[in-house]
């Protein structure tokens, strides 16, 4: 999680600084005219300012921090990064040709999609309308702005957030969390 927040503050103070190549910002003129796919990662760990990097720092490192836990590295980072590529890939595909993308939080919207479908899941301990109603009560309150800023990406979010669903499908039908294999086999042994 550290790691990965290190990175987005040095490729972020590098494009502050204008000491960053263009491949680094995404647009769809950058990926579908020119080419330029990396794009889609790079702009990833691009923010406009300290104030954006920091915005997204804190979900960052807690969901990052989770999903690692739950999943370890096959999870976060590298489909969290996979999930912002292709979130930053959606989200271009219906922009103007000259827009450009930067940031990370499309990424961290899949990020806790994924841990709410992973919660809604496993925590089988309370009633599925319980678990519902924390999981929609946590996504109003967290994660649906209540300002609205015409440079930010509102599209991404929305994007991220579908994309964070259906990857948490995939991960709770195809993956066992690091956490539950030693209950599981415990469970399996005593029997």
């Amino acid at each position: 999680m550290a790691f990965v927040f290190l990175a987005m503050t040095v490729v972020s103070l590098l494009f502050w600084t204008s000491r960053l190549p263009s491949v680094w910002v995404t647009s769809y003129a950058a990926v579908f005219d020119r080419g330029e796919w990396p794009s889609l990662f790079g702009s990833l760990f691009v923010h406009a300012d300290i104030s954006h990097l920091l915005s997204n720092a804190p979900m960052l490192i807690i969901f990052g921090y989770i999903l690692h836990g739950y999943f370890g590295y096959l999870v976060f980072p590298f489909l969290c990064l996979f999930v912002g590529a292709l979130t930053n890939l959606g989200t271009i595909y219906f922009m103007p040709p000259q827009t450009q993308l930067i940031g990370a939080s499309g990424m961290v919207y899949a990020m806790v999609a994924m841990w709410l479908v992973v919660y809604m899941n496993f925590e089988t301990h309370y009633p599925f309308r319980t678990r519902l109603m924390r999981a929609v009560g946590f996504t109003l309150v967290v994660m649906i702005p209540t300002t609205y800023q015409k440079n930010v990406s509102y599209l991404a979010h929305g994007m991220g957030f579908g994309l964070g669903i259906l990857f948490g499908v995939v991960l709770i039908l195809f993956m066992t969390p690091q956490n539950h294999q030693s209950d599981q086999v415990e469970s399996f042994t005593k029997s």
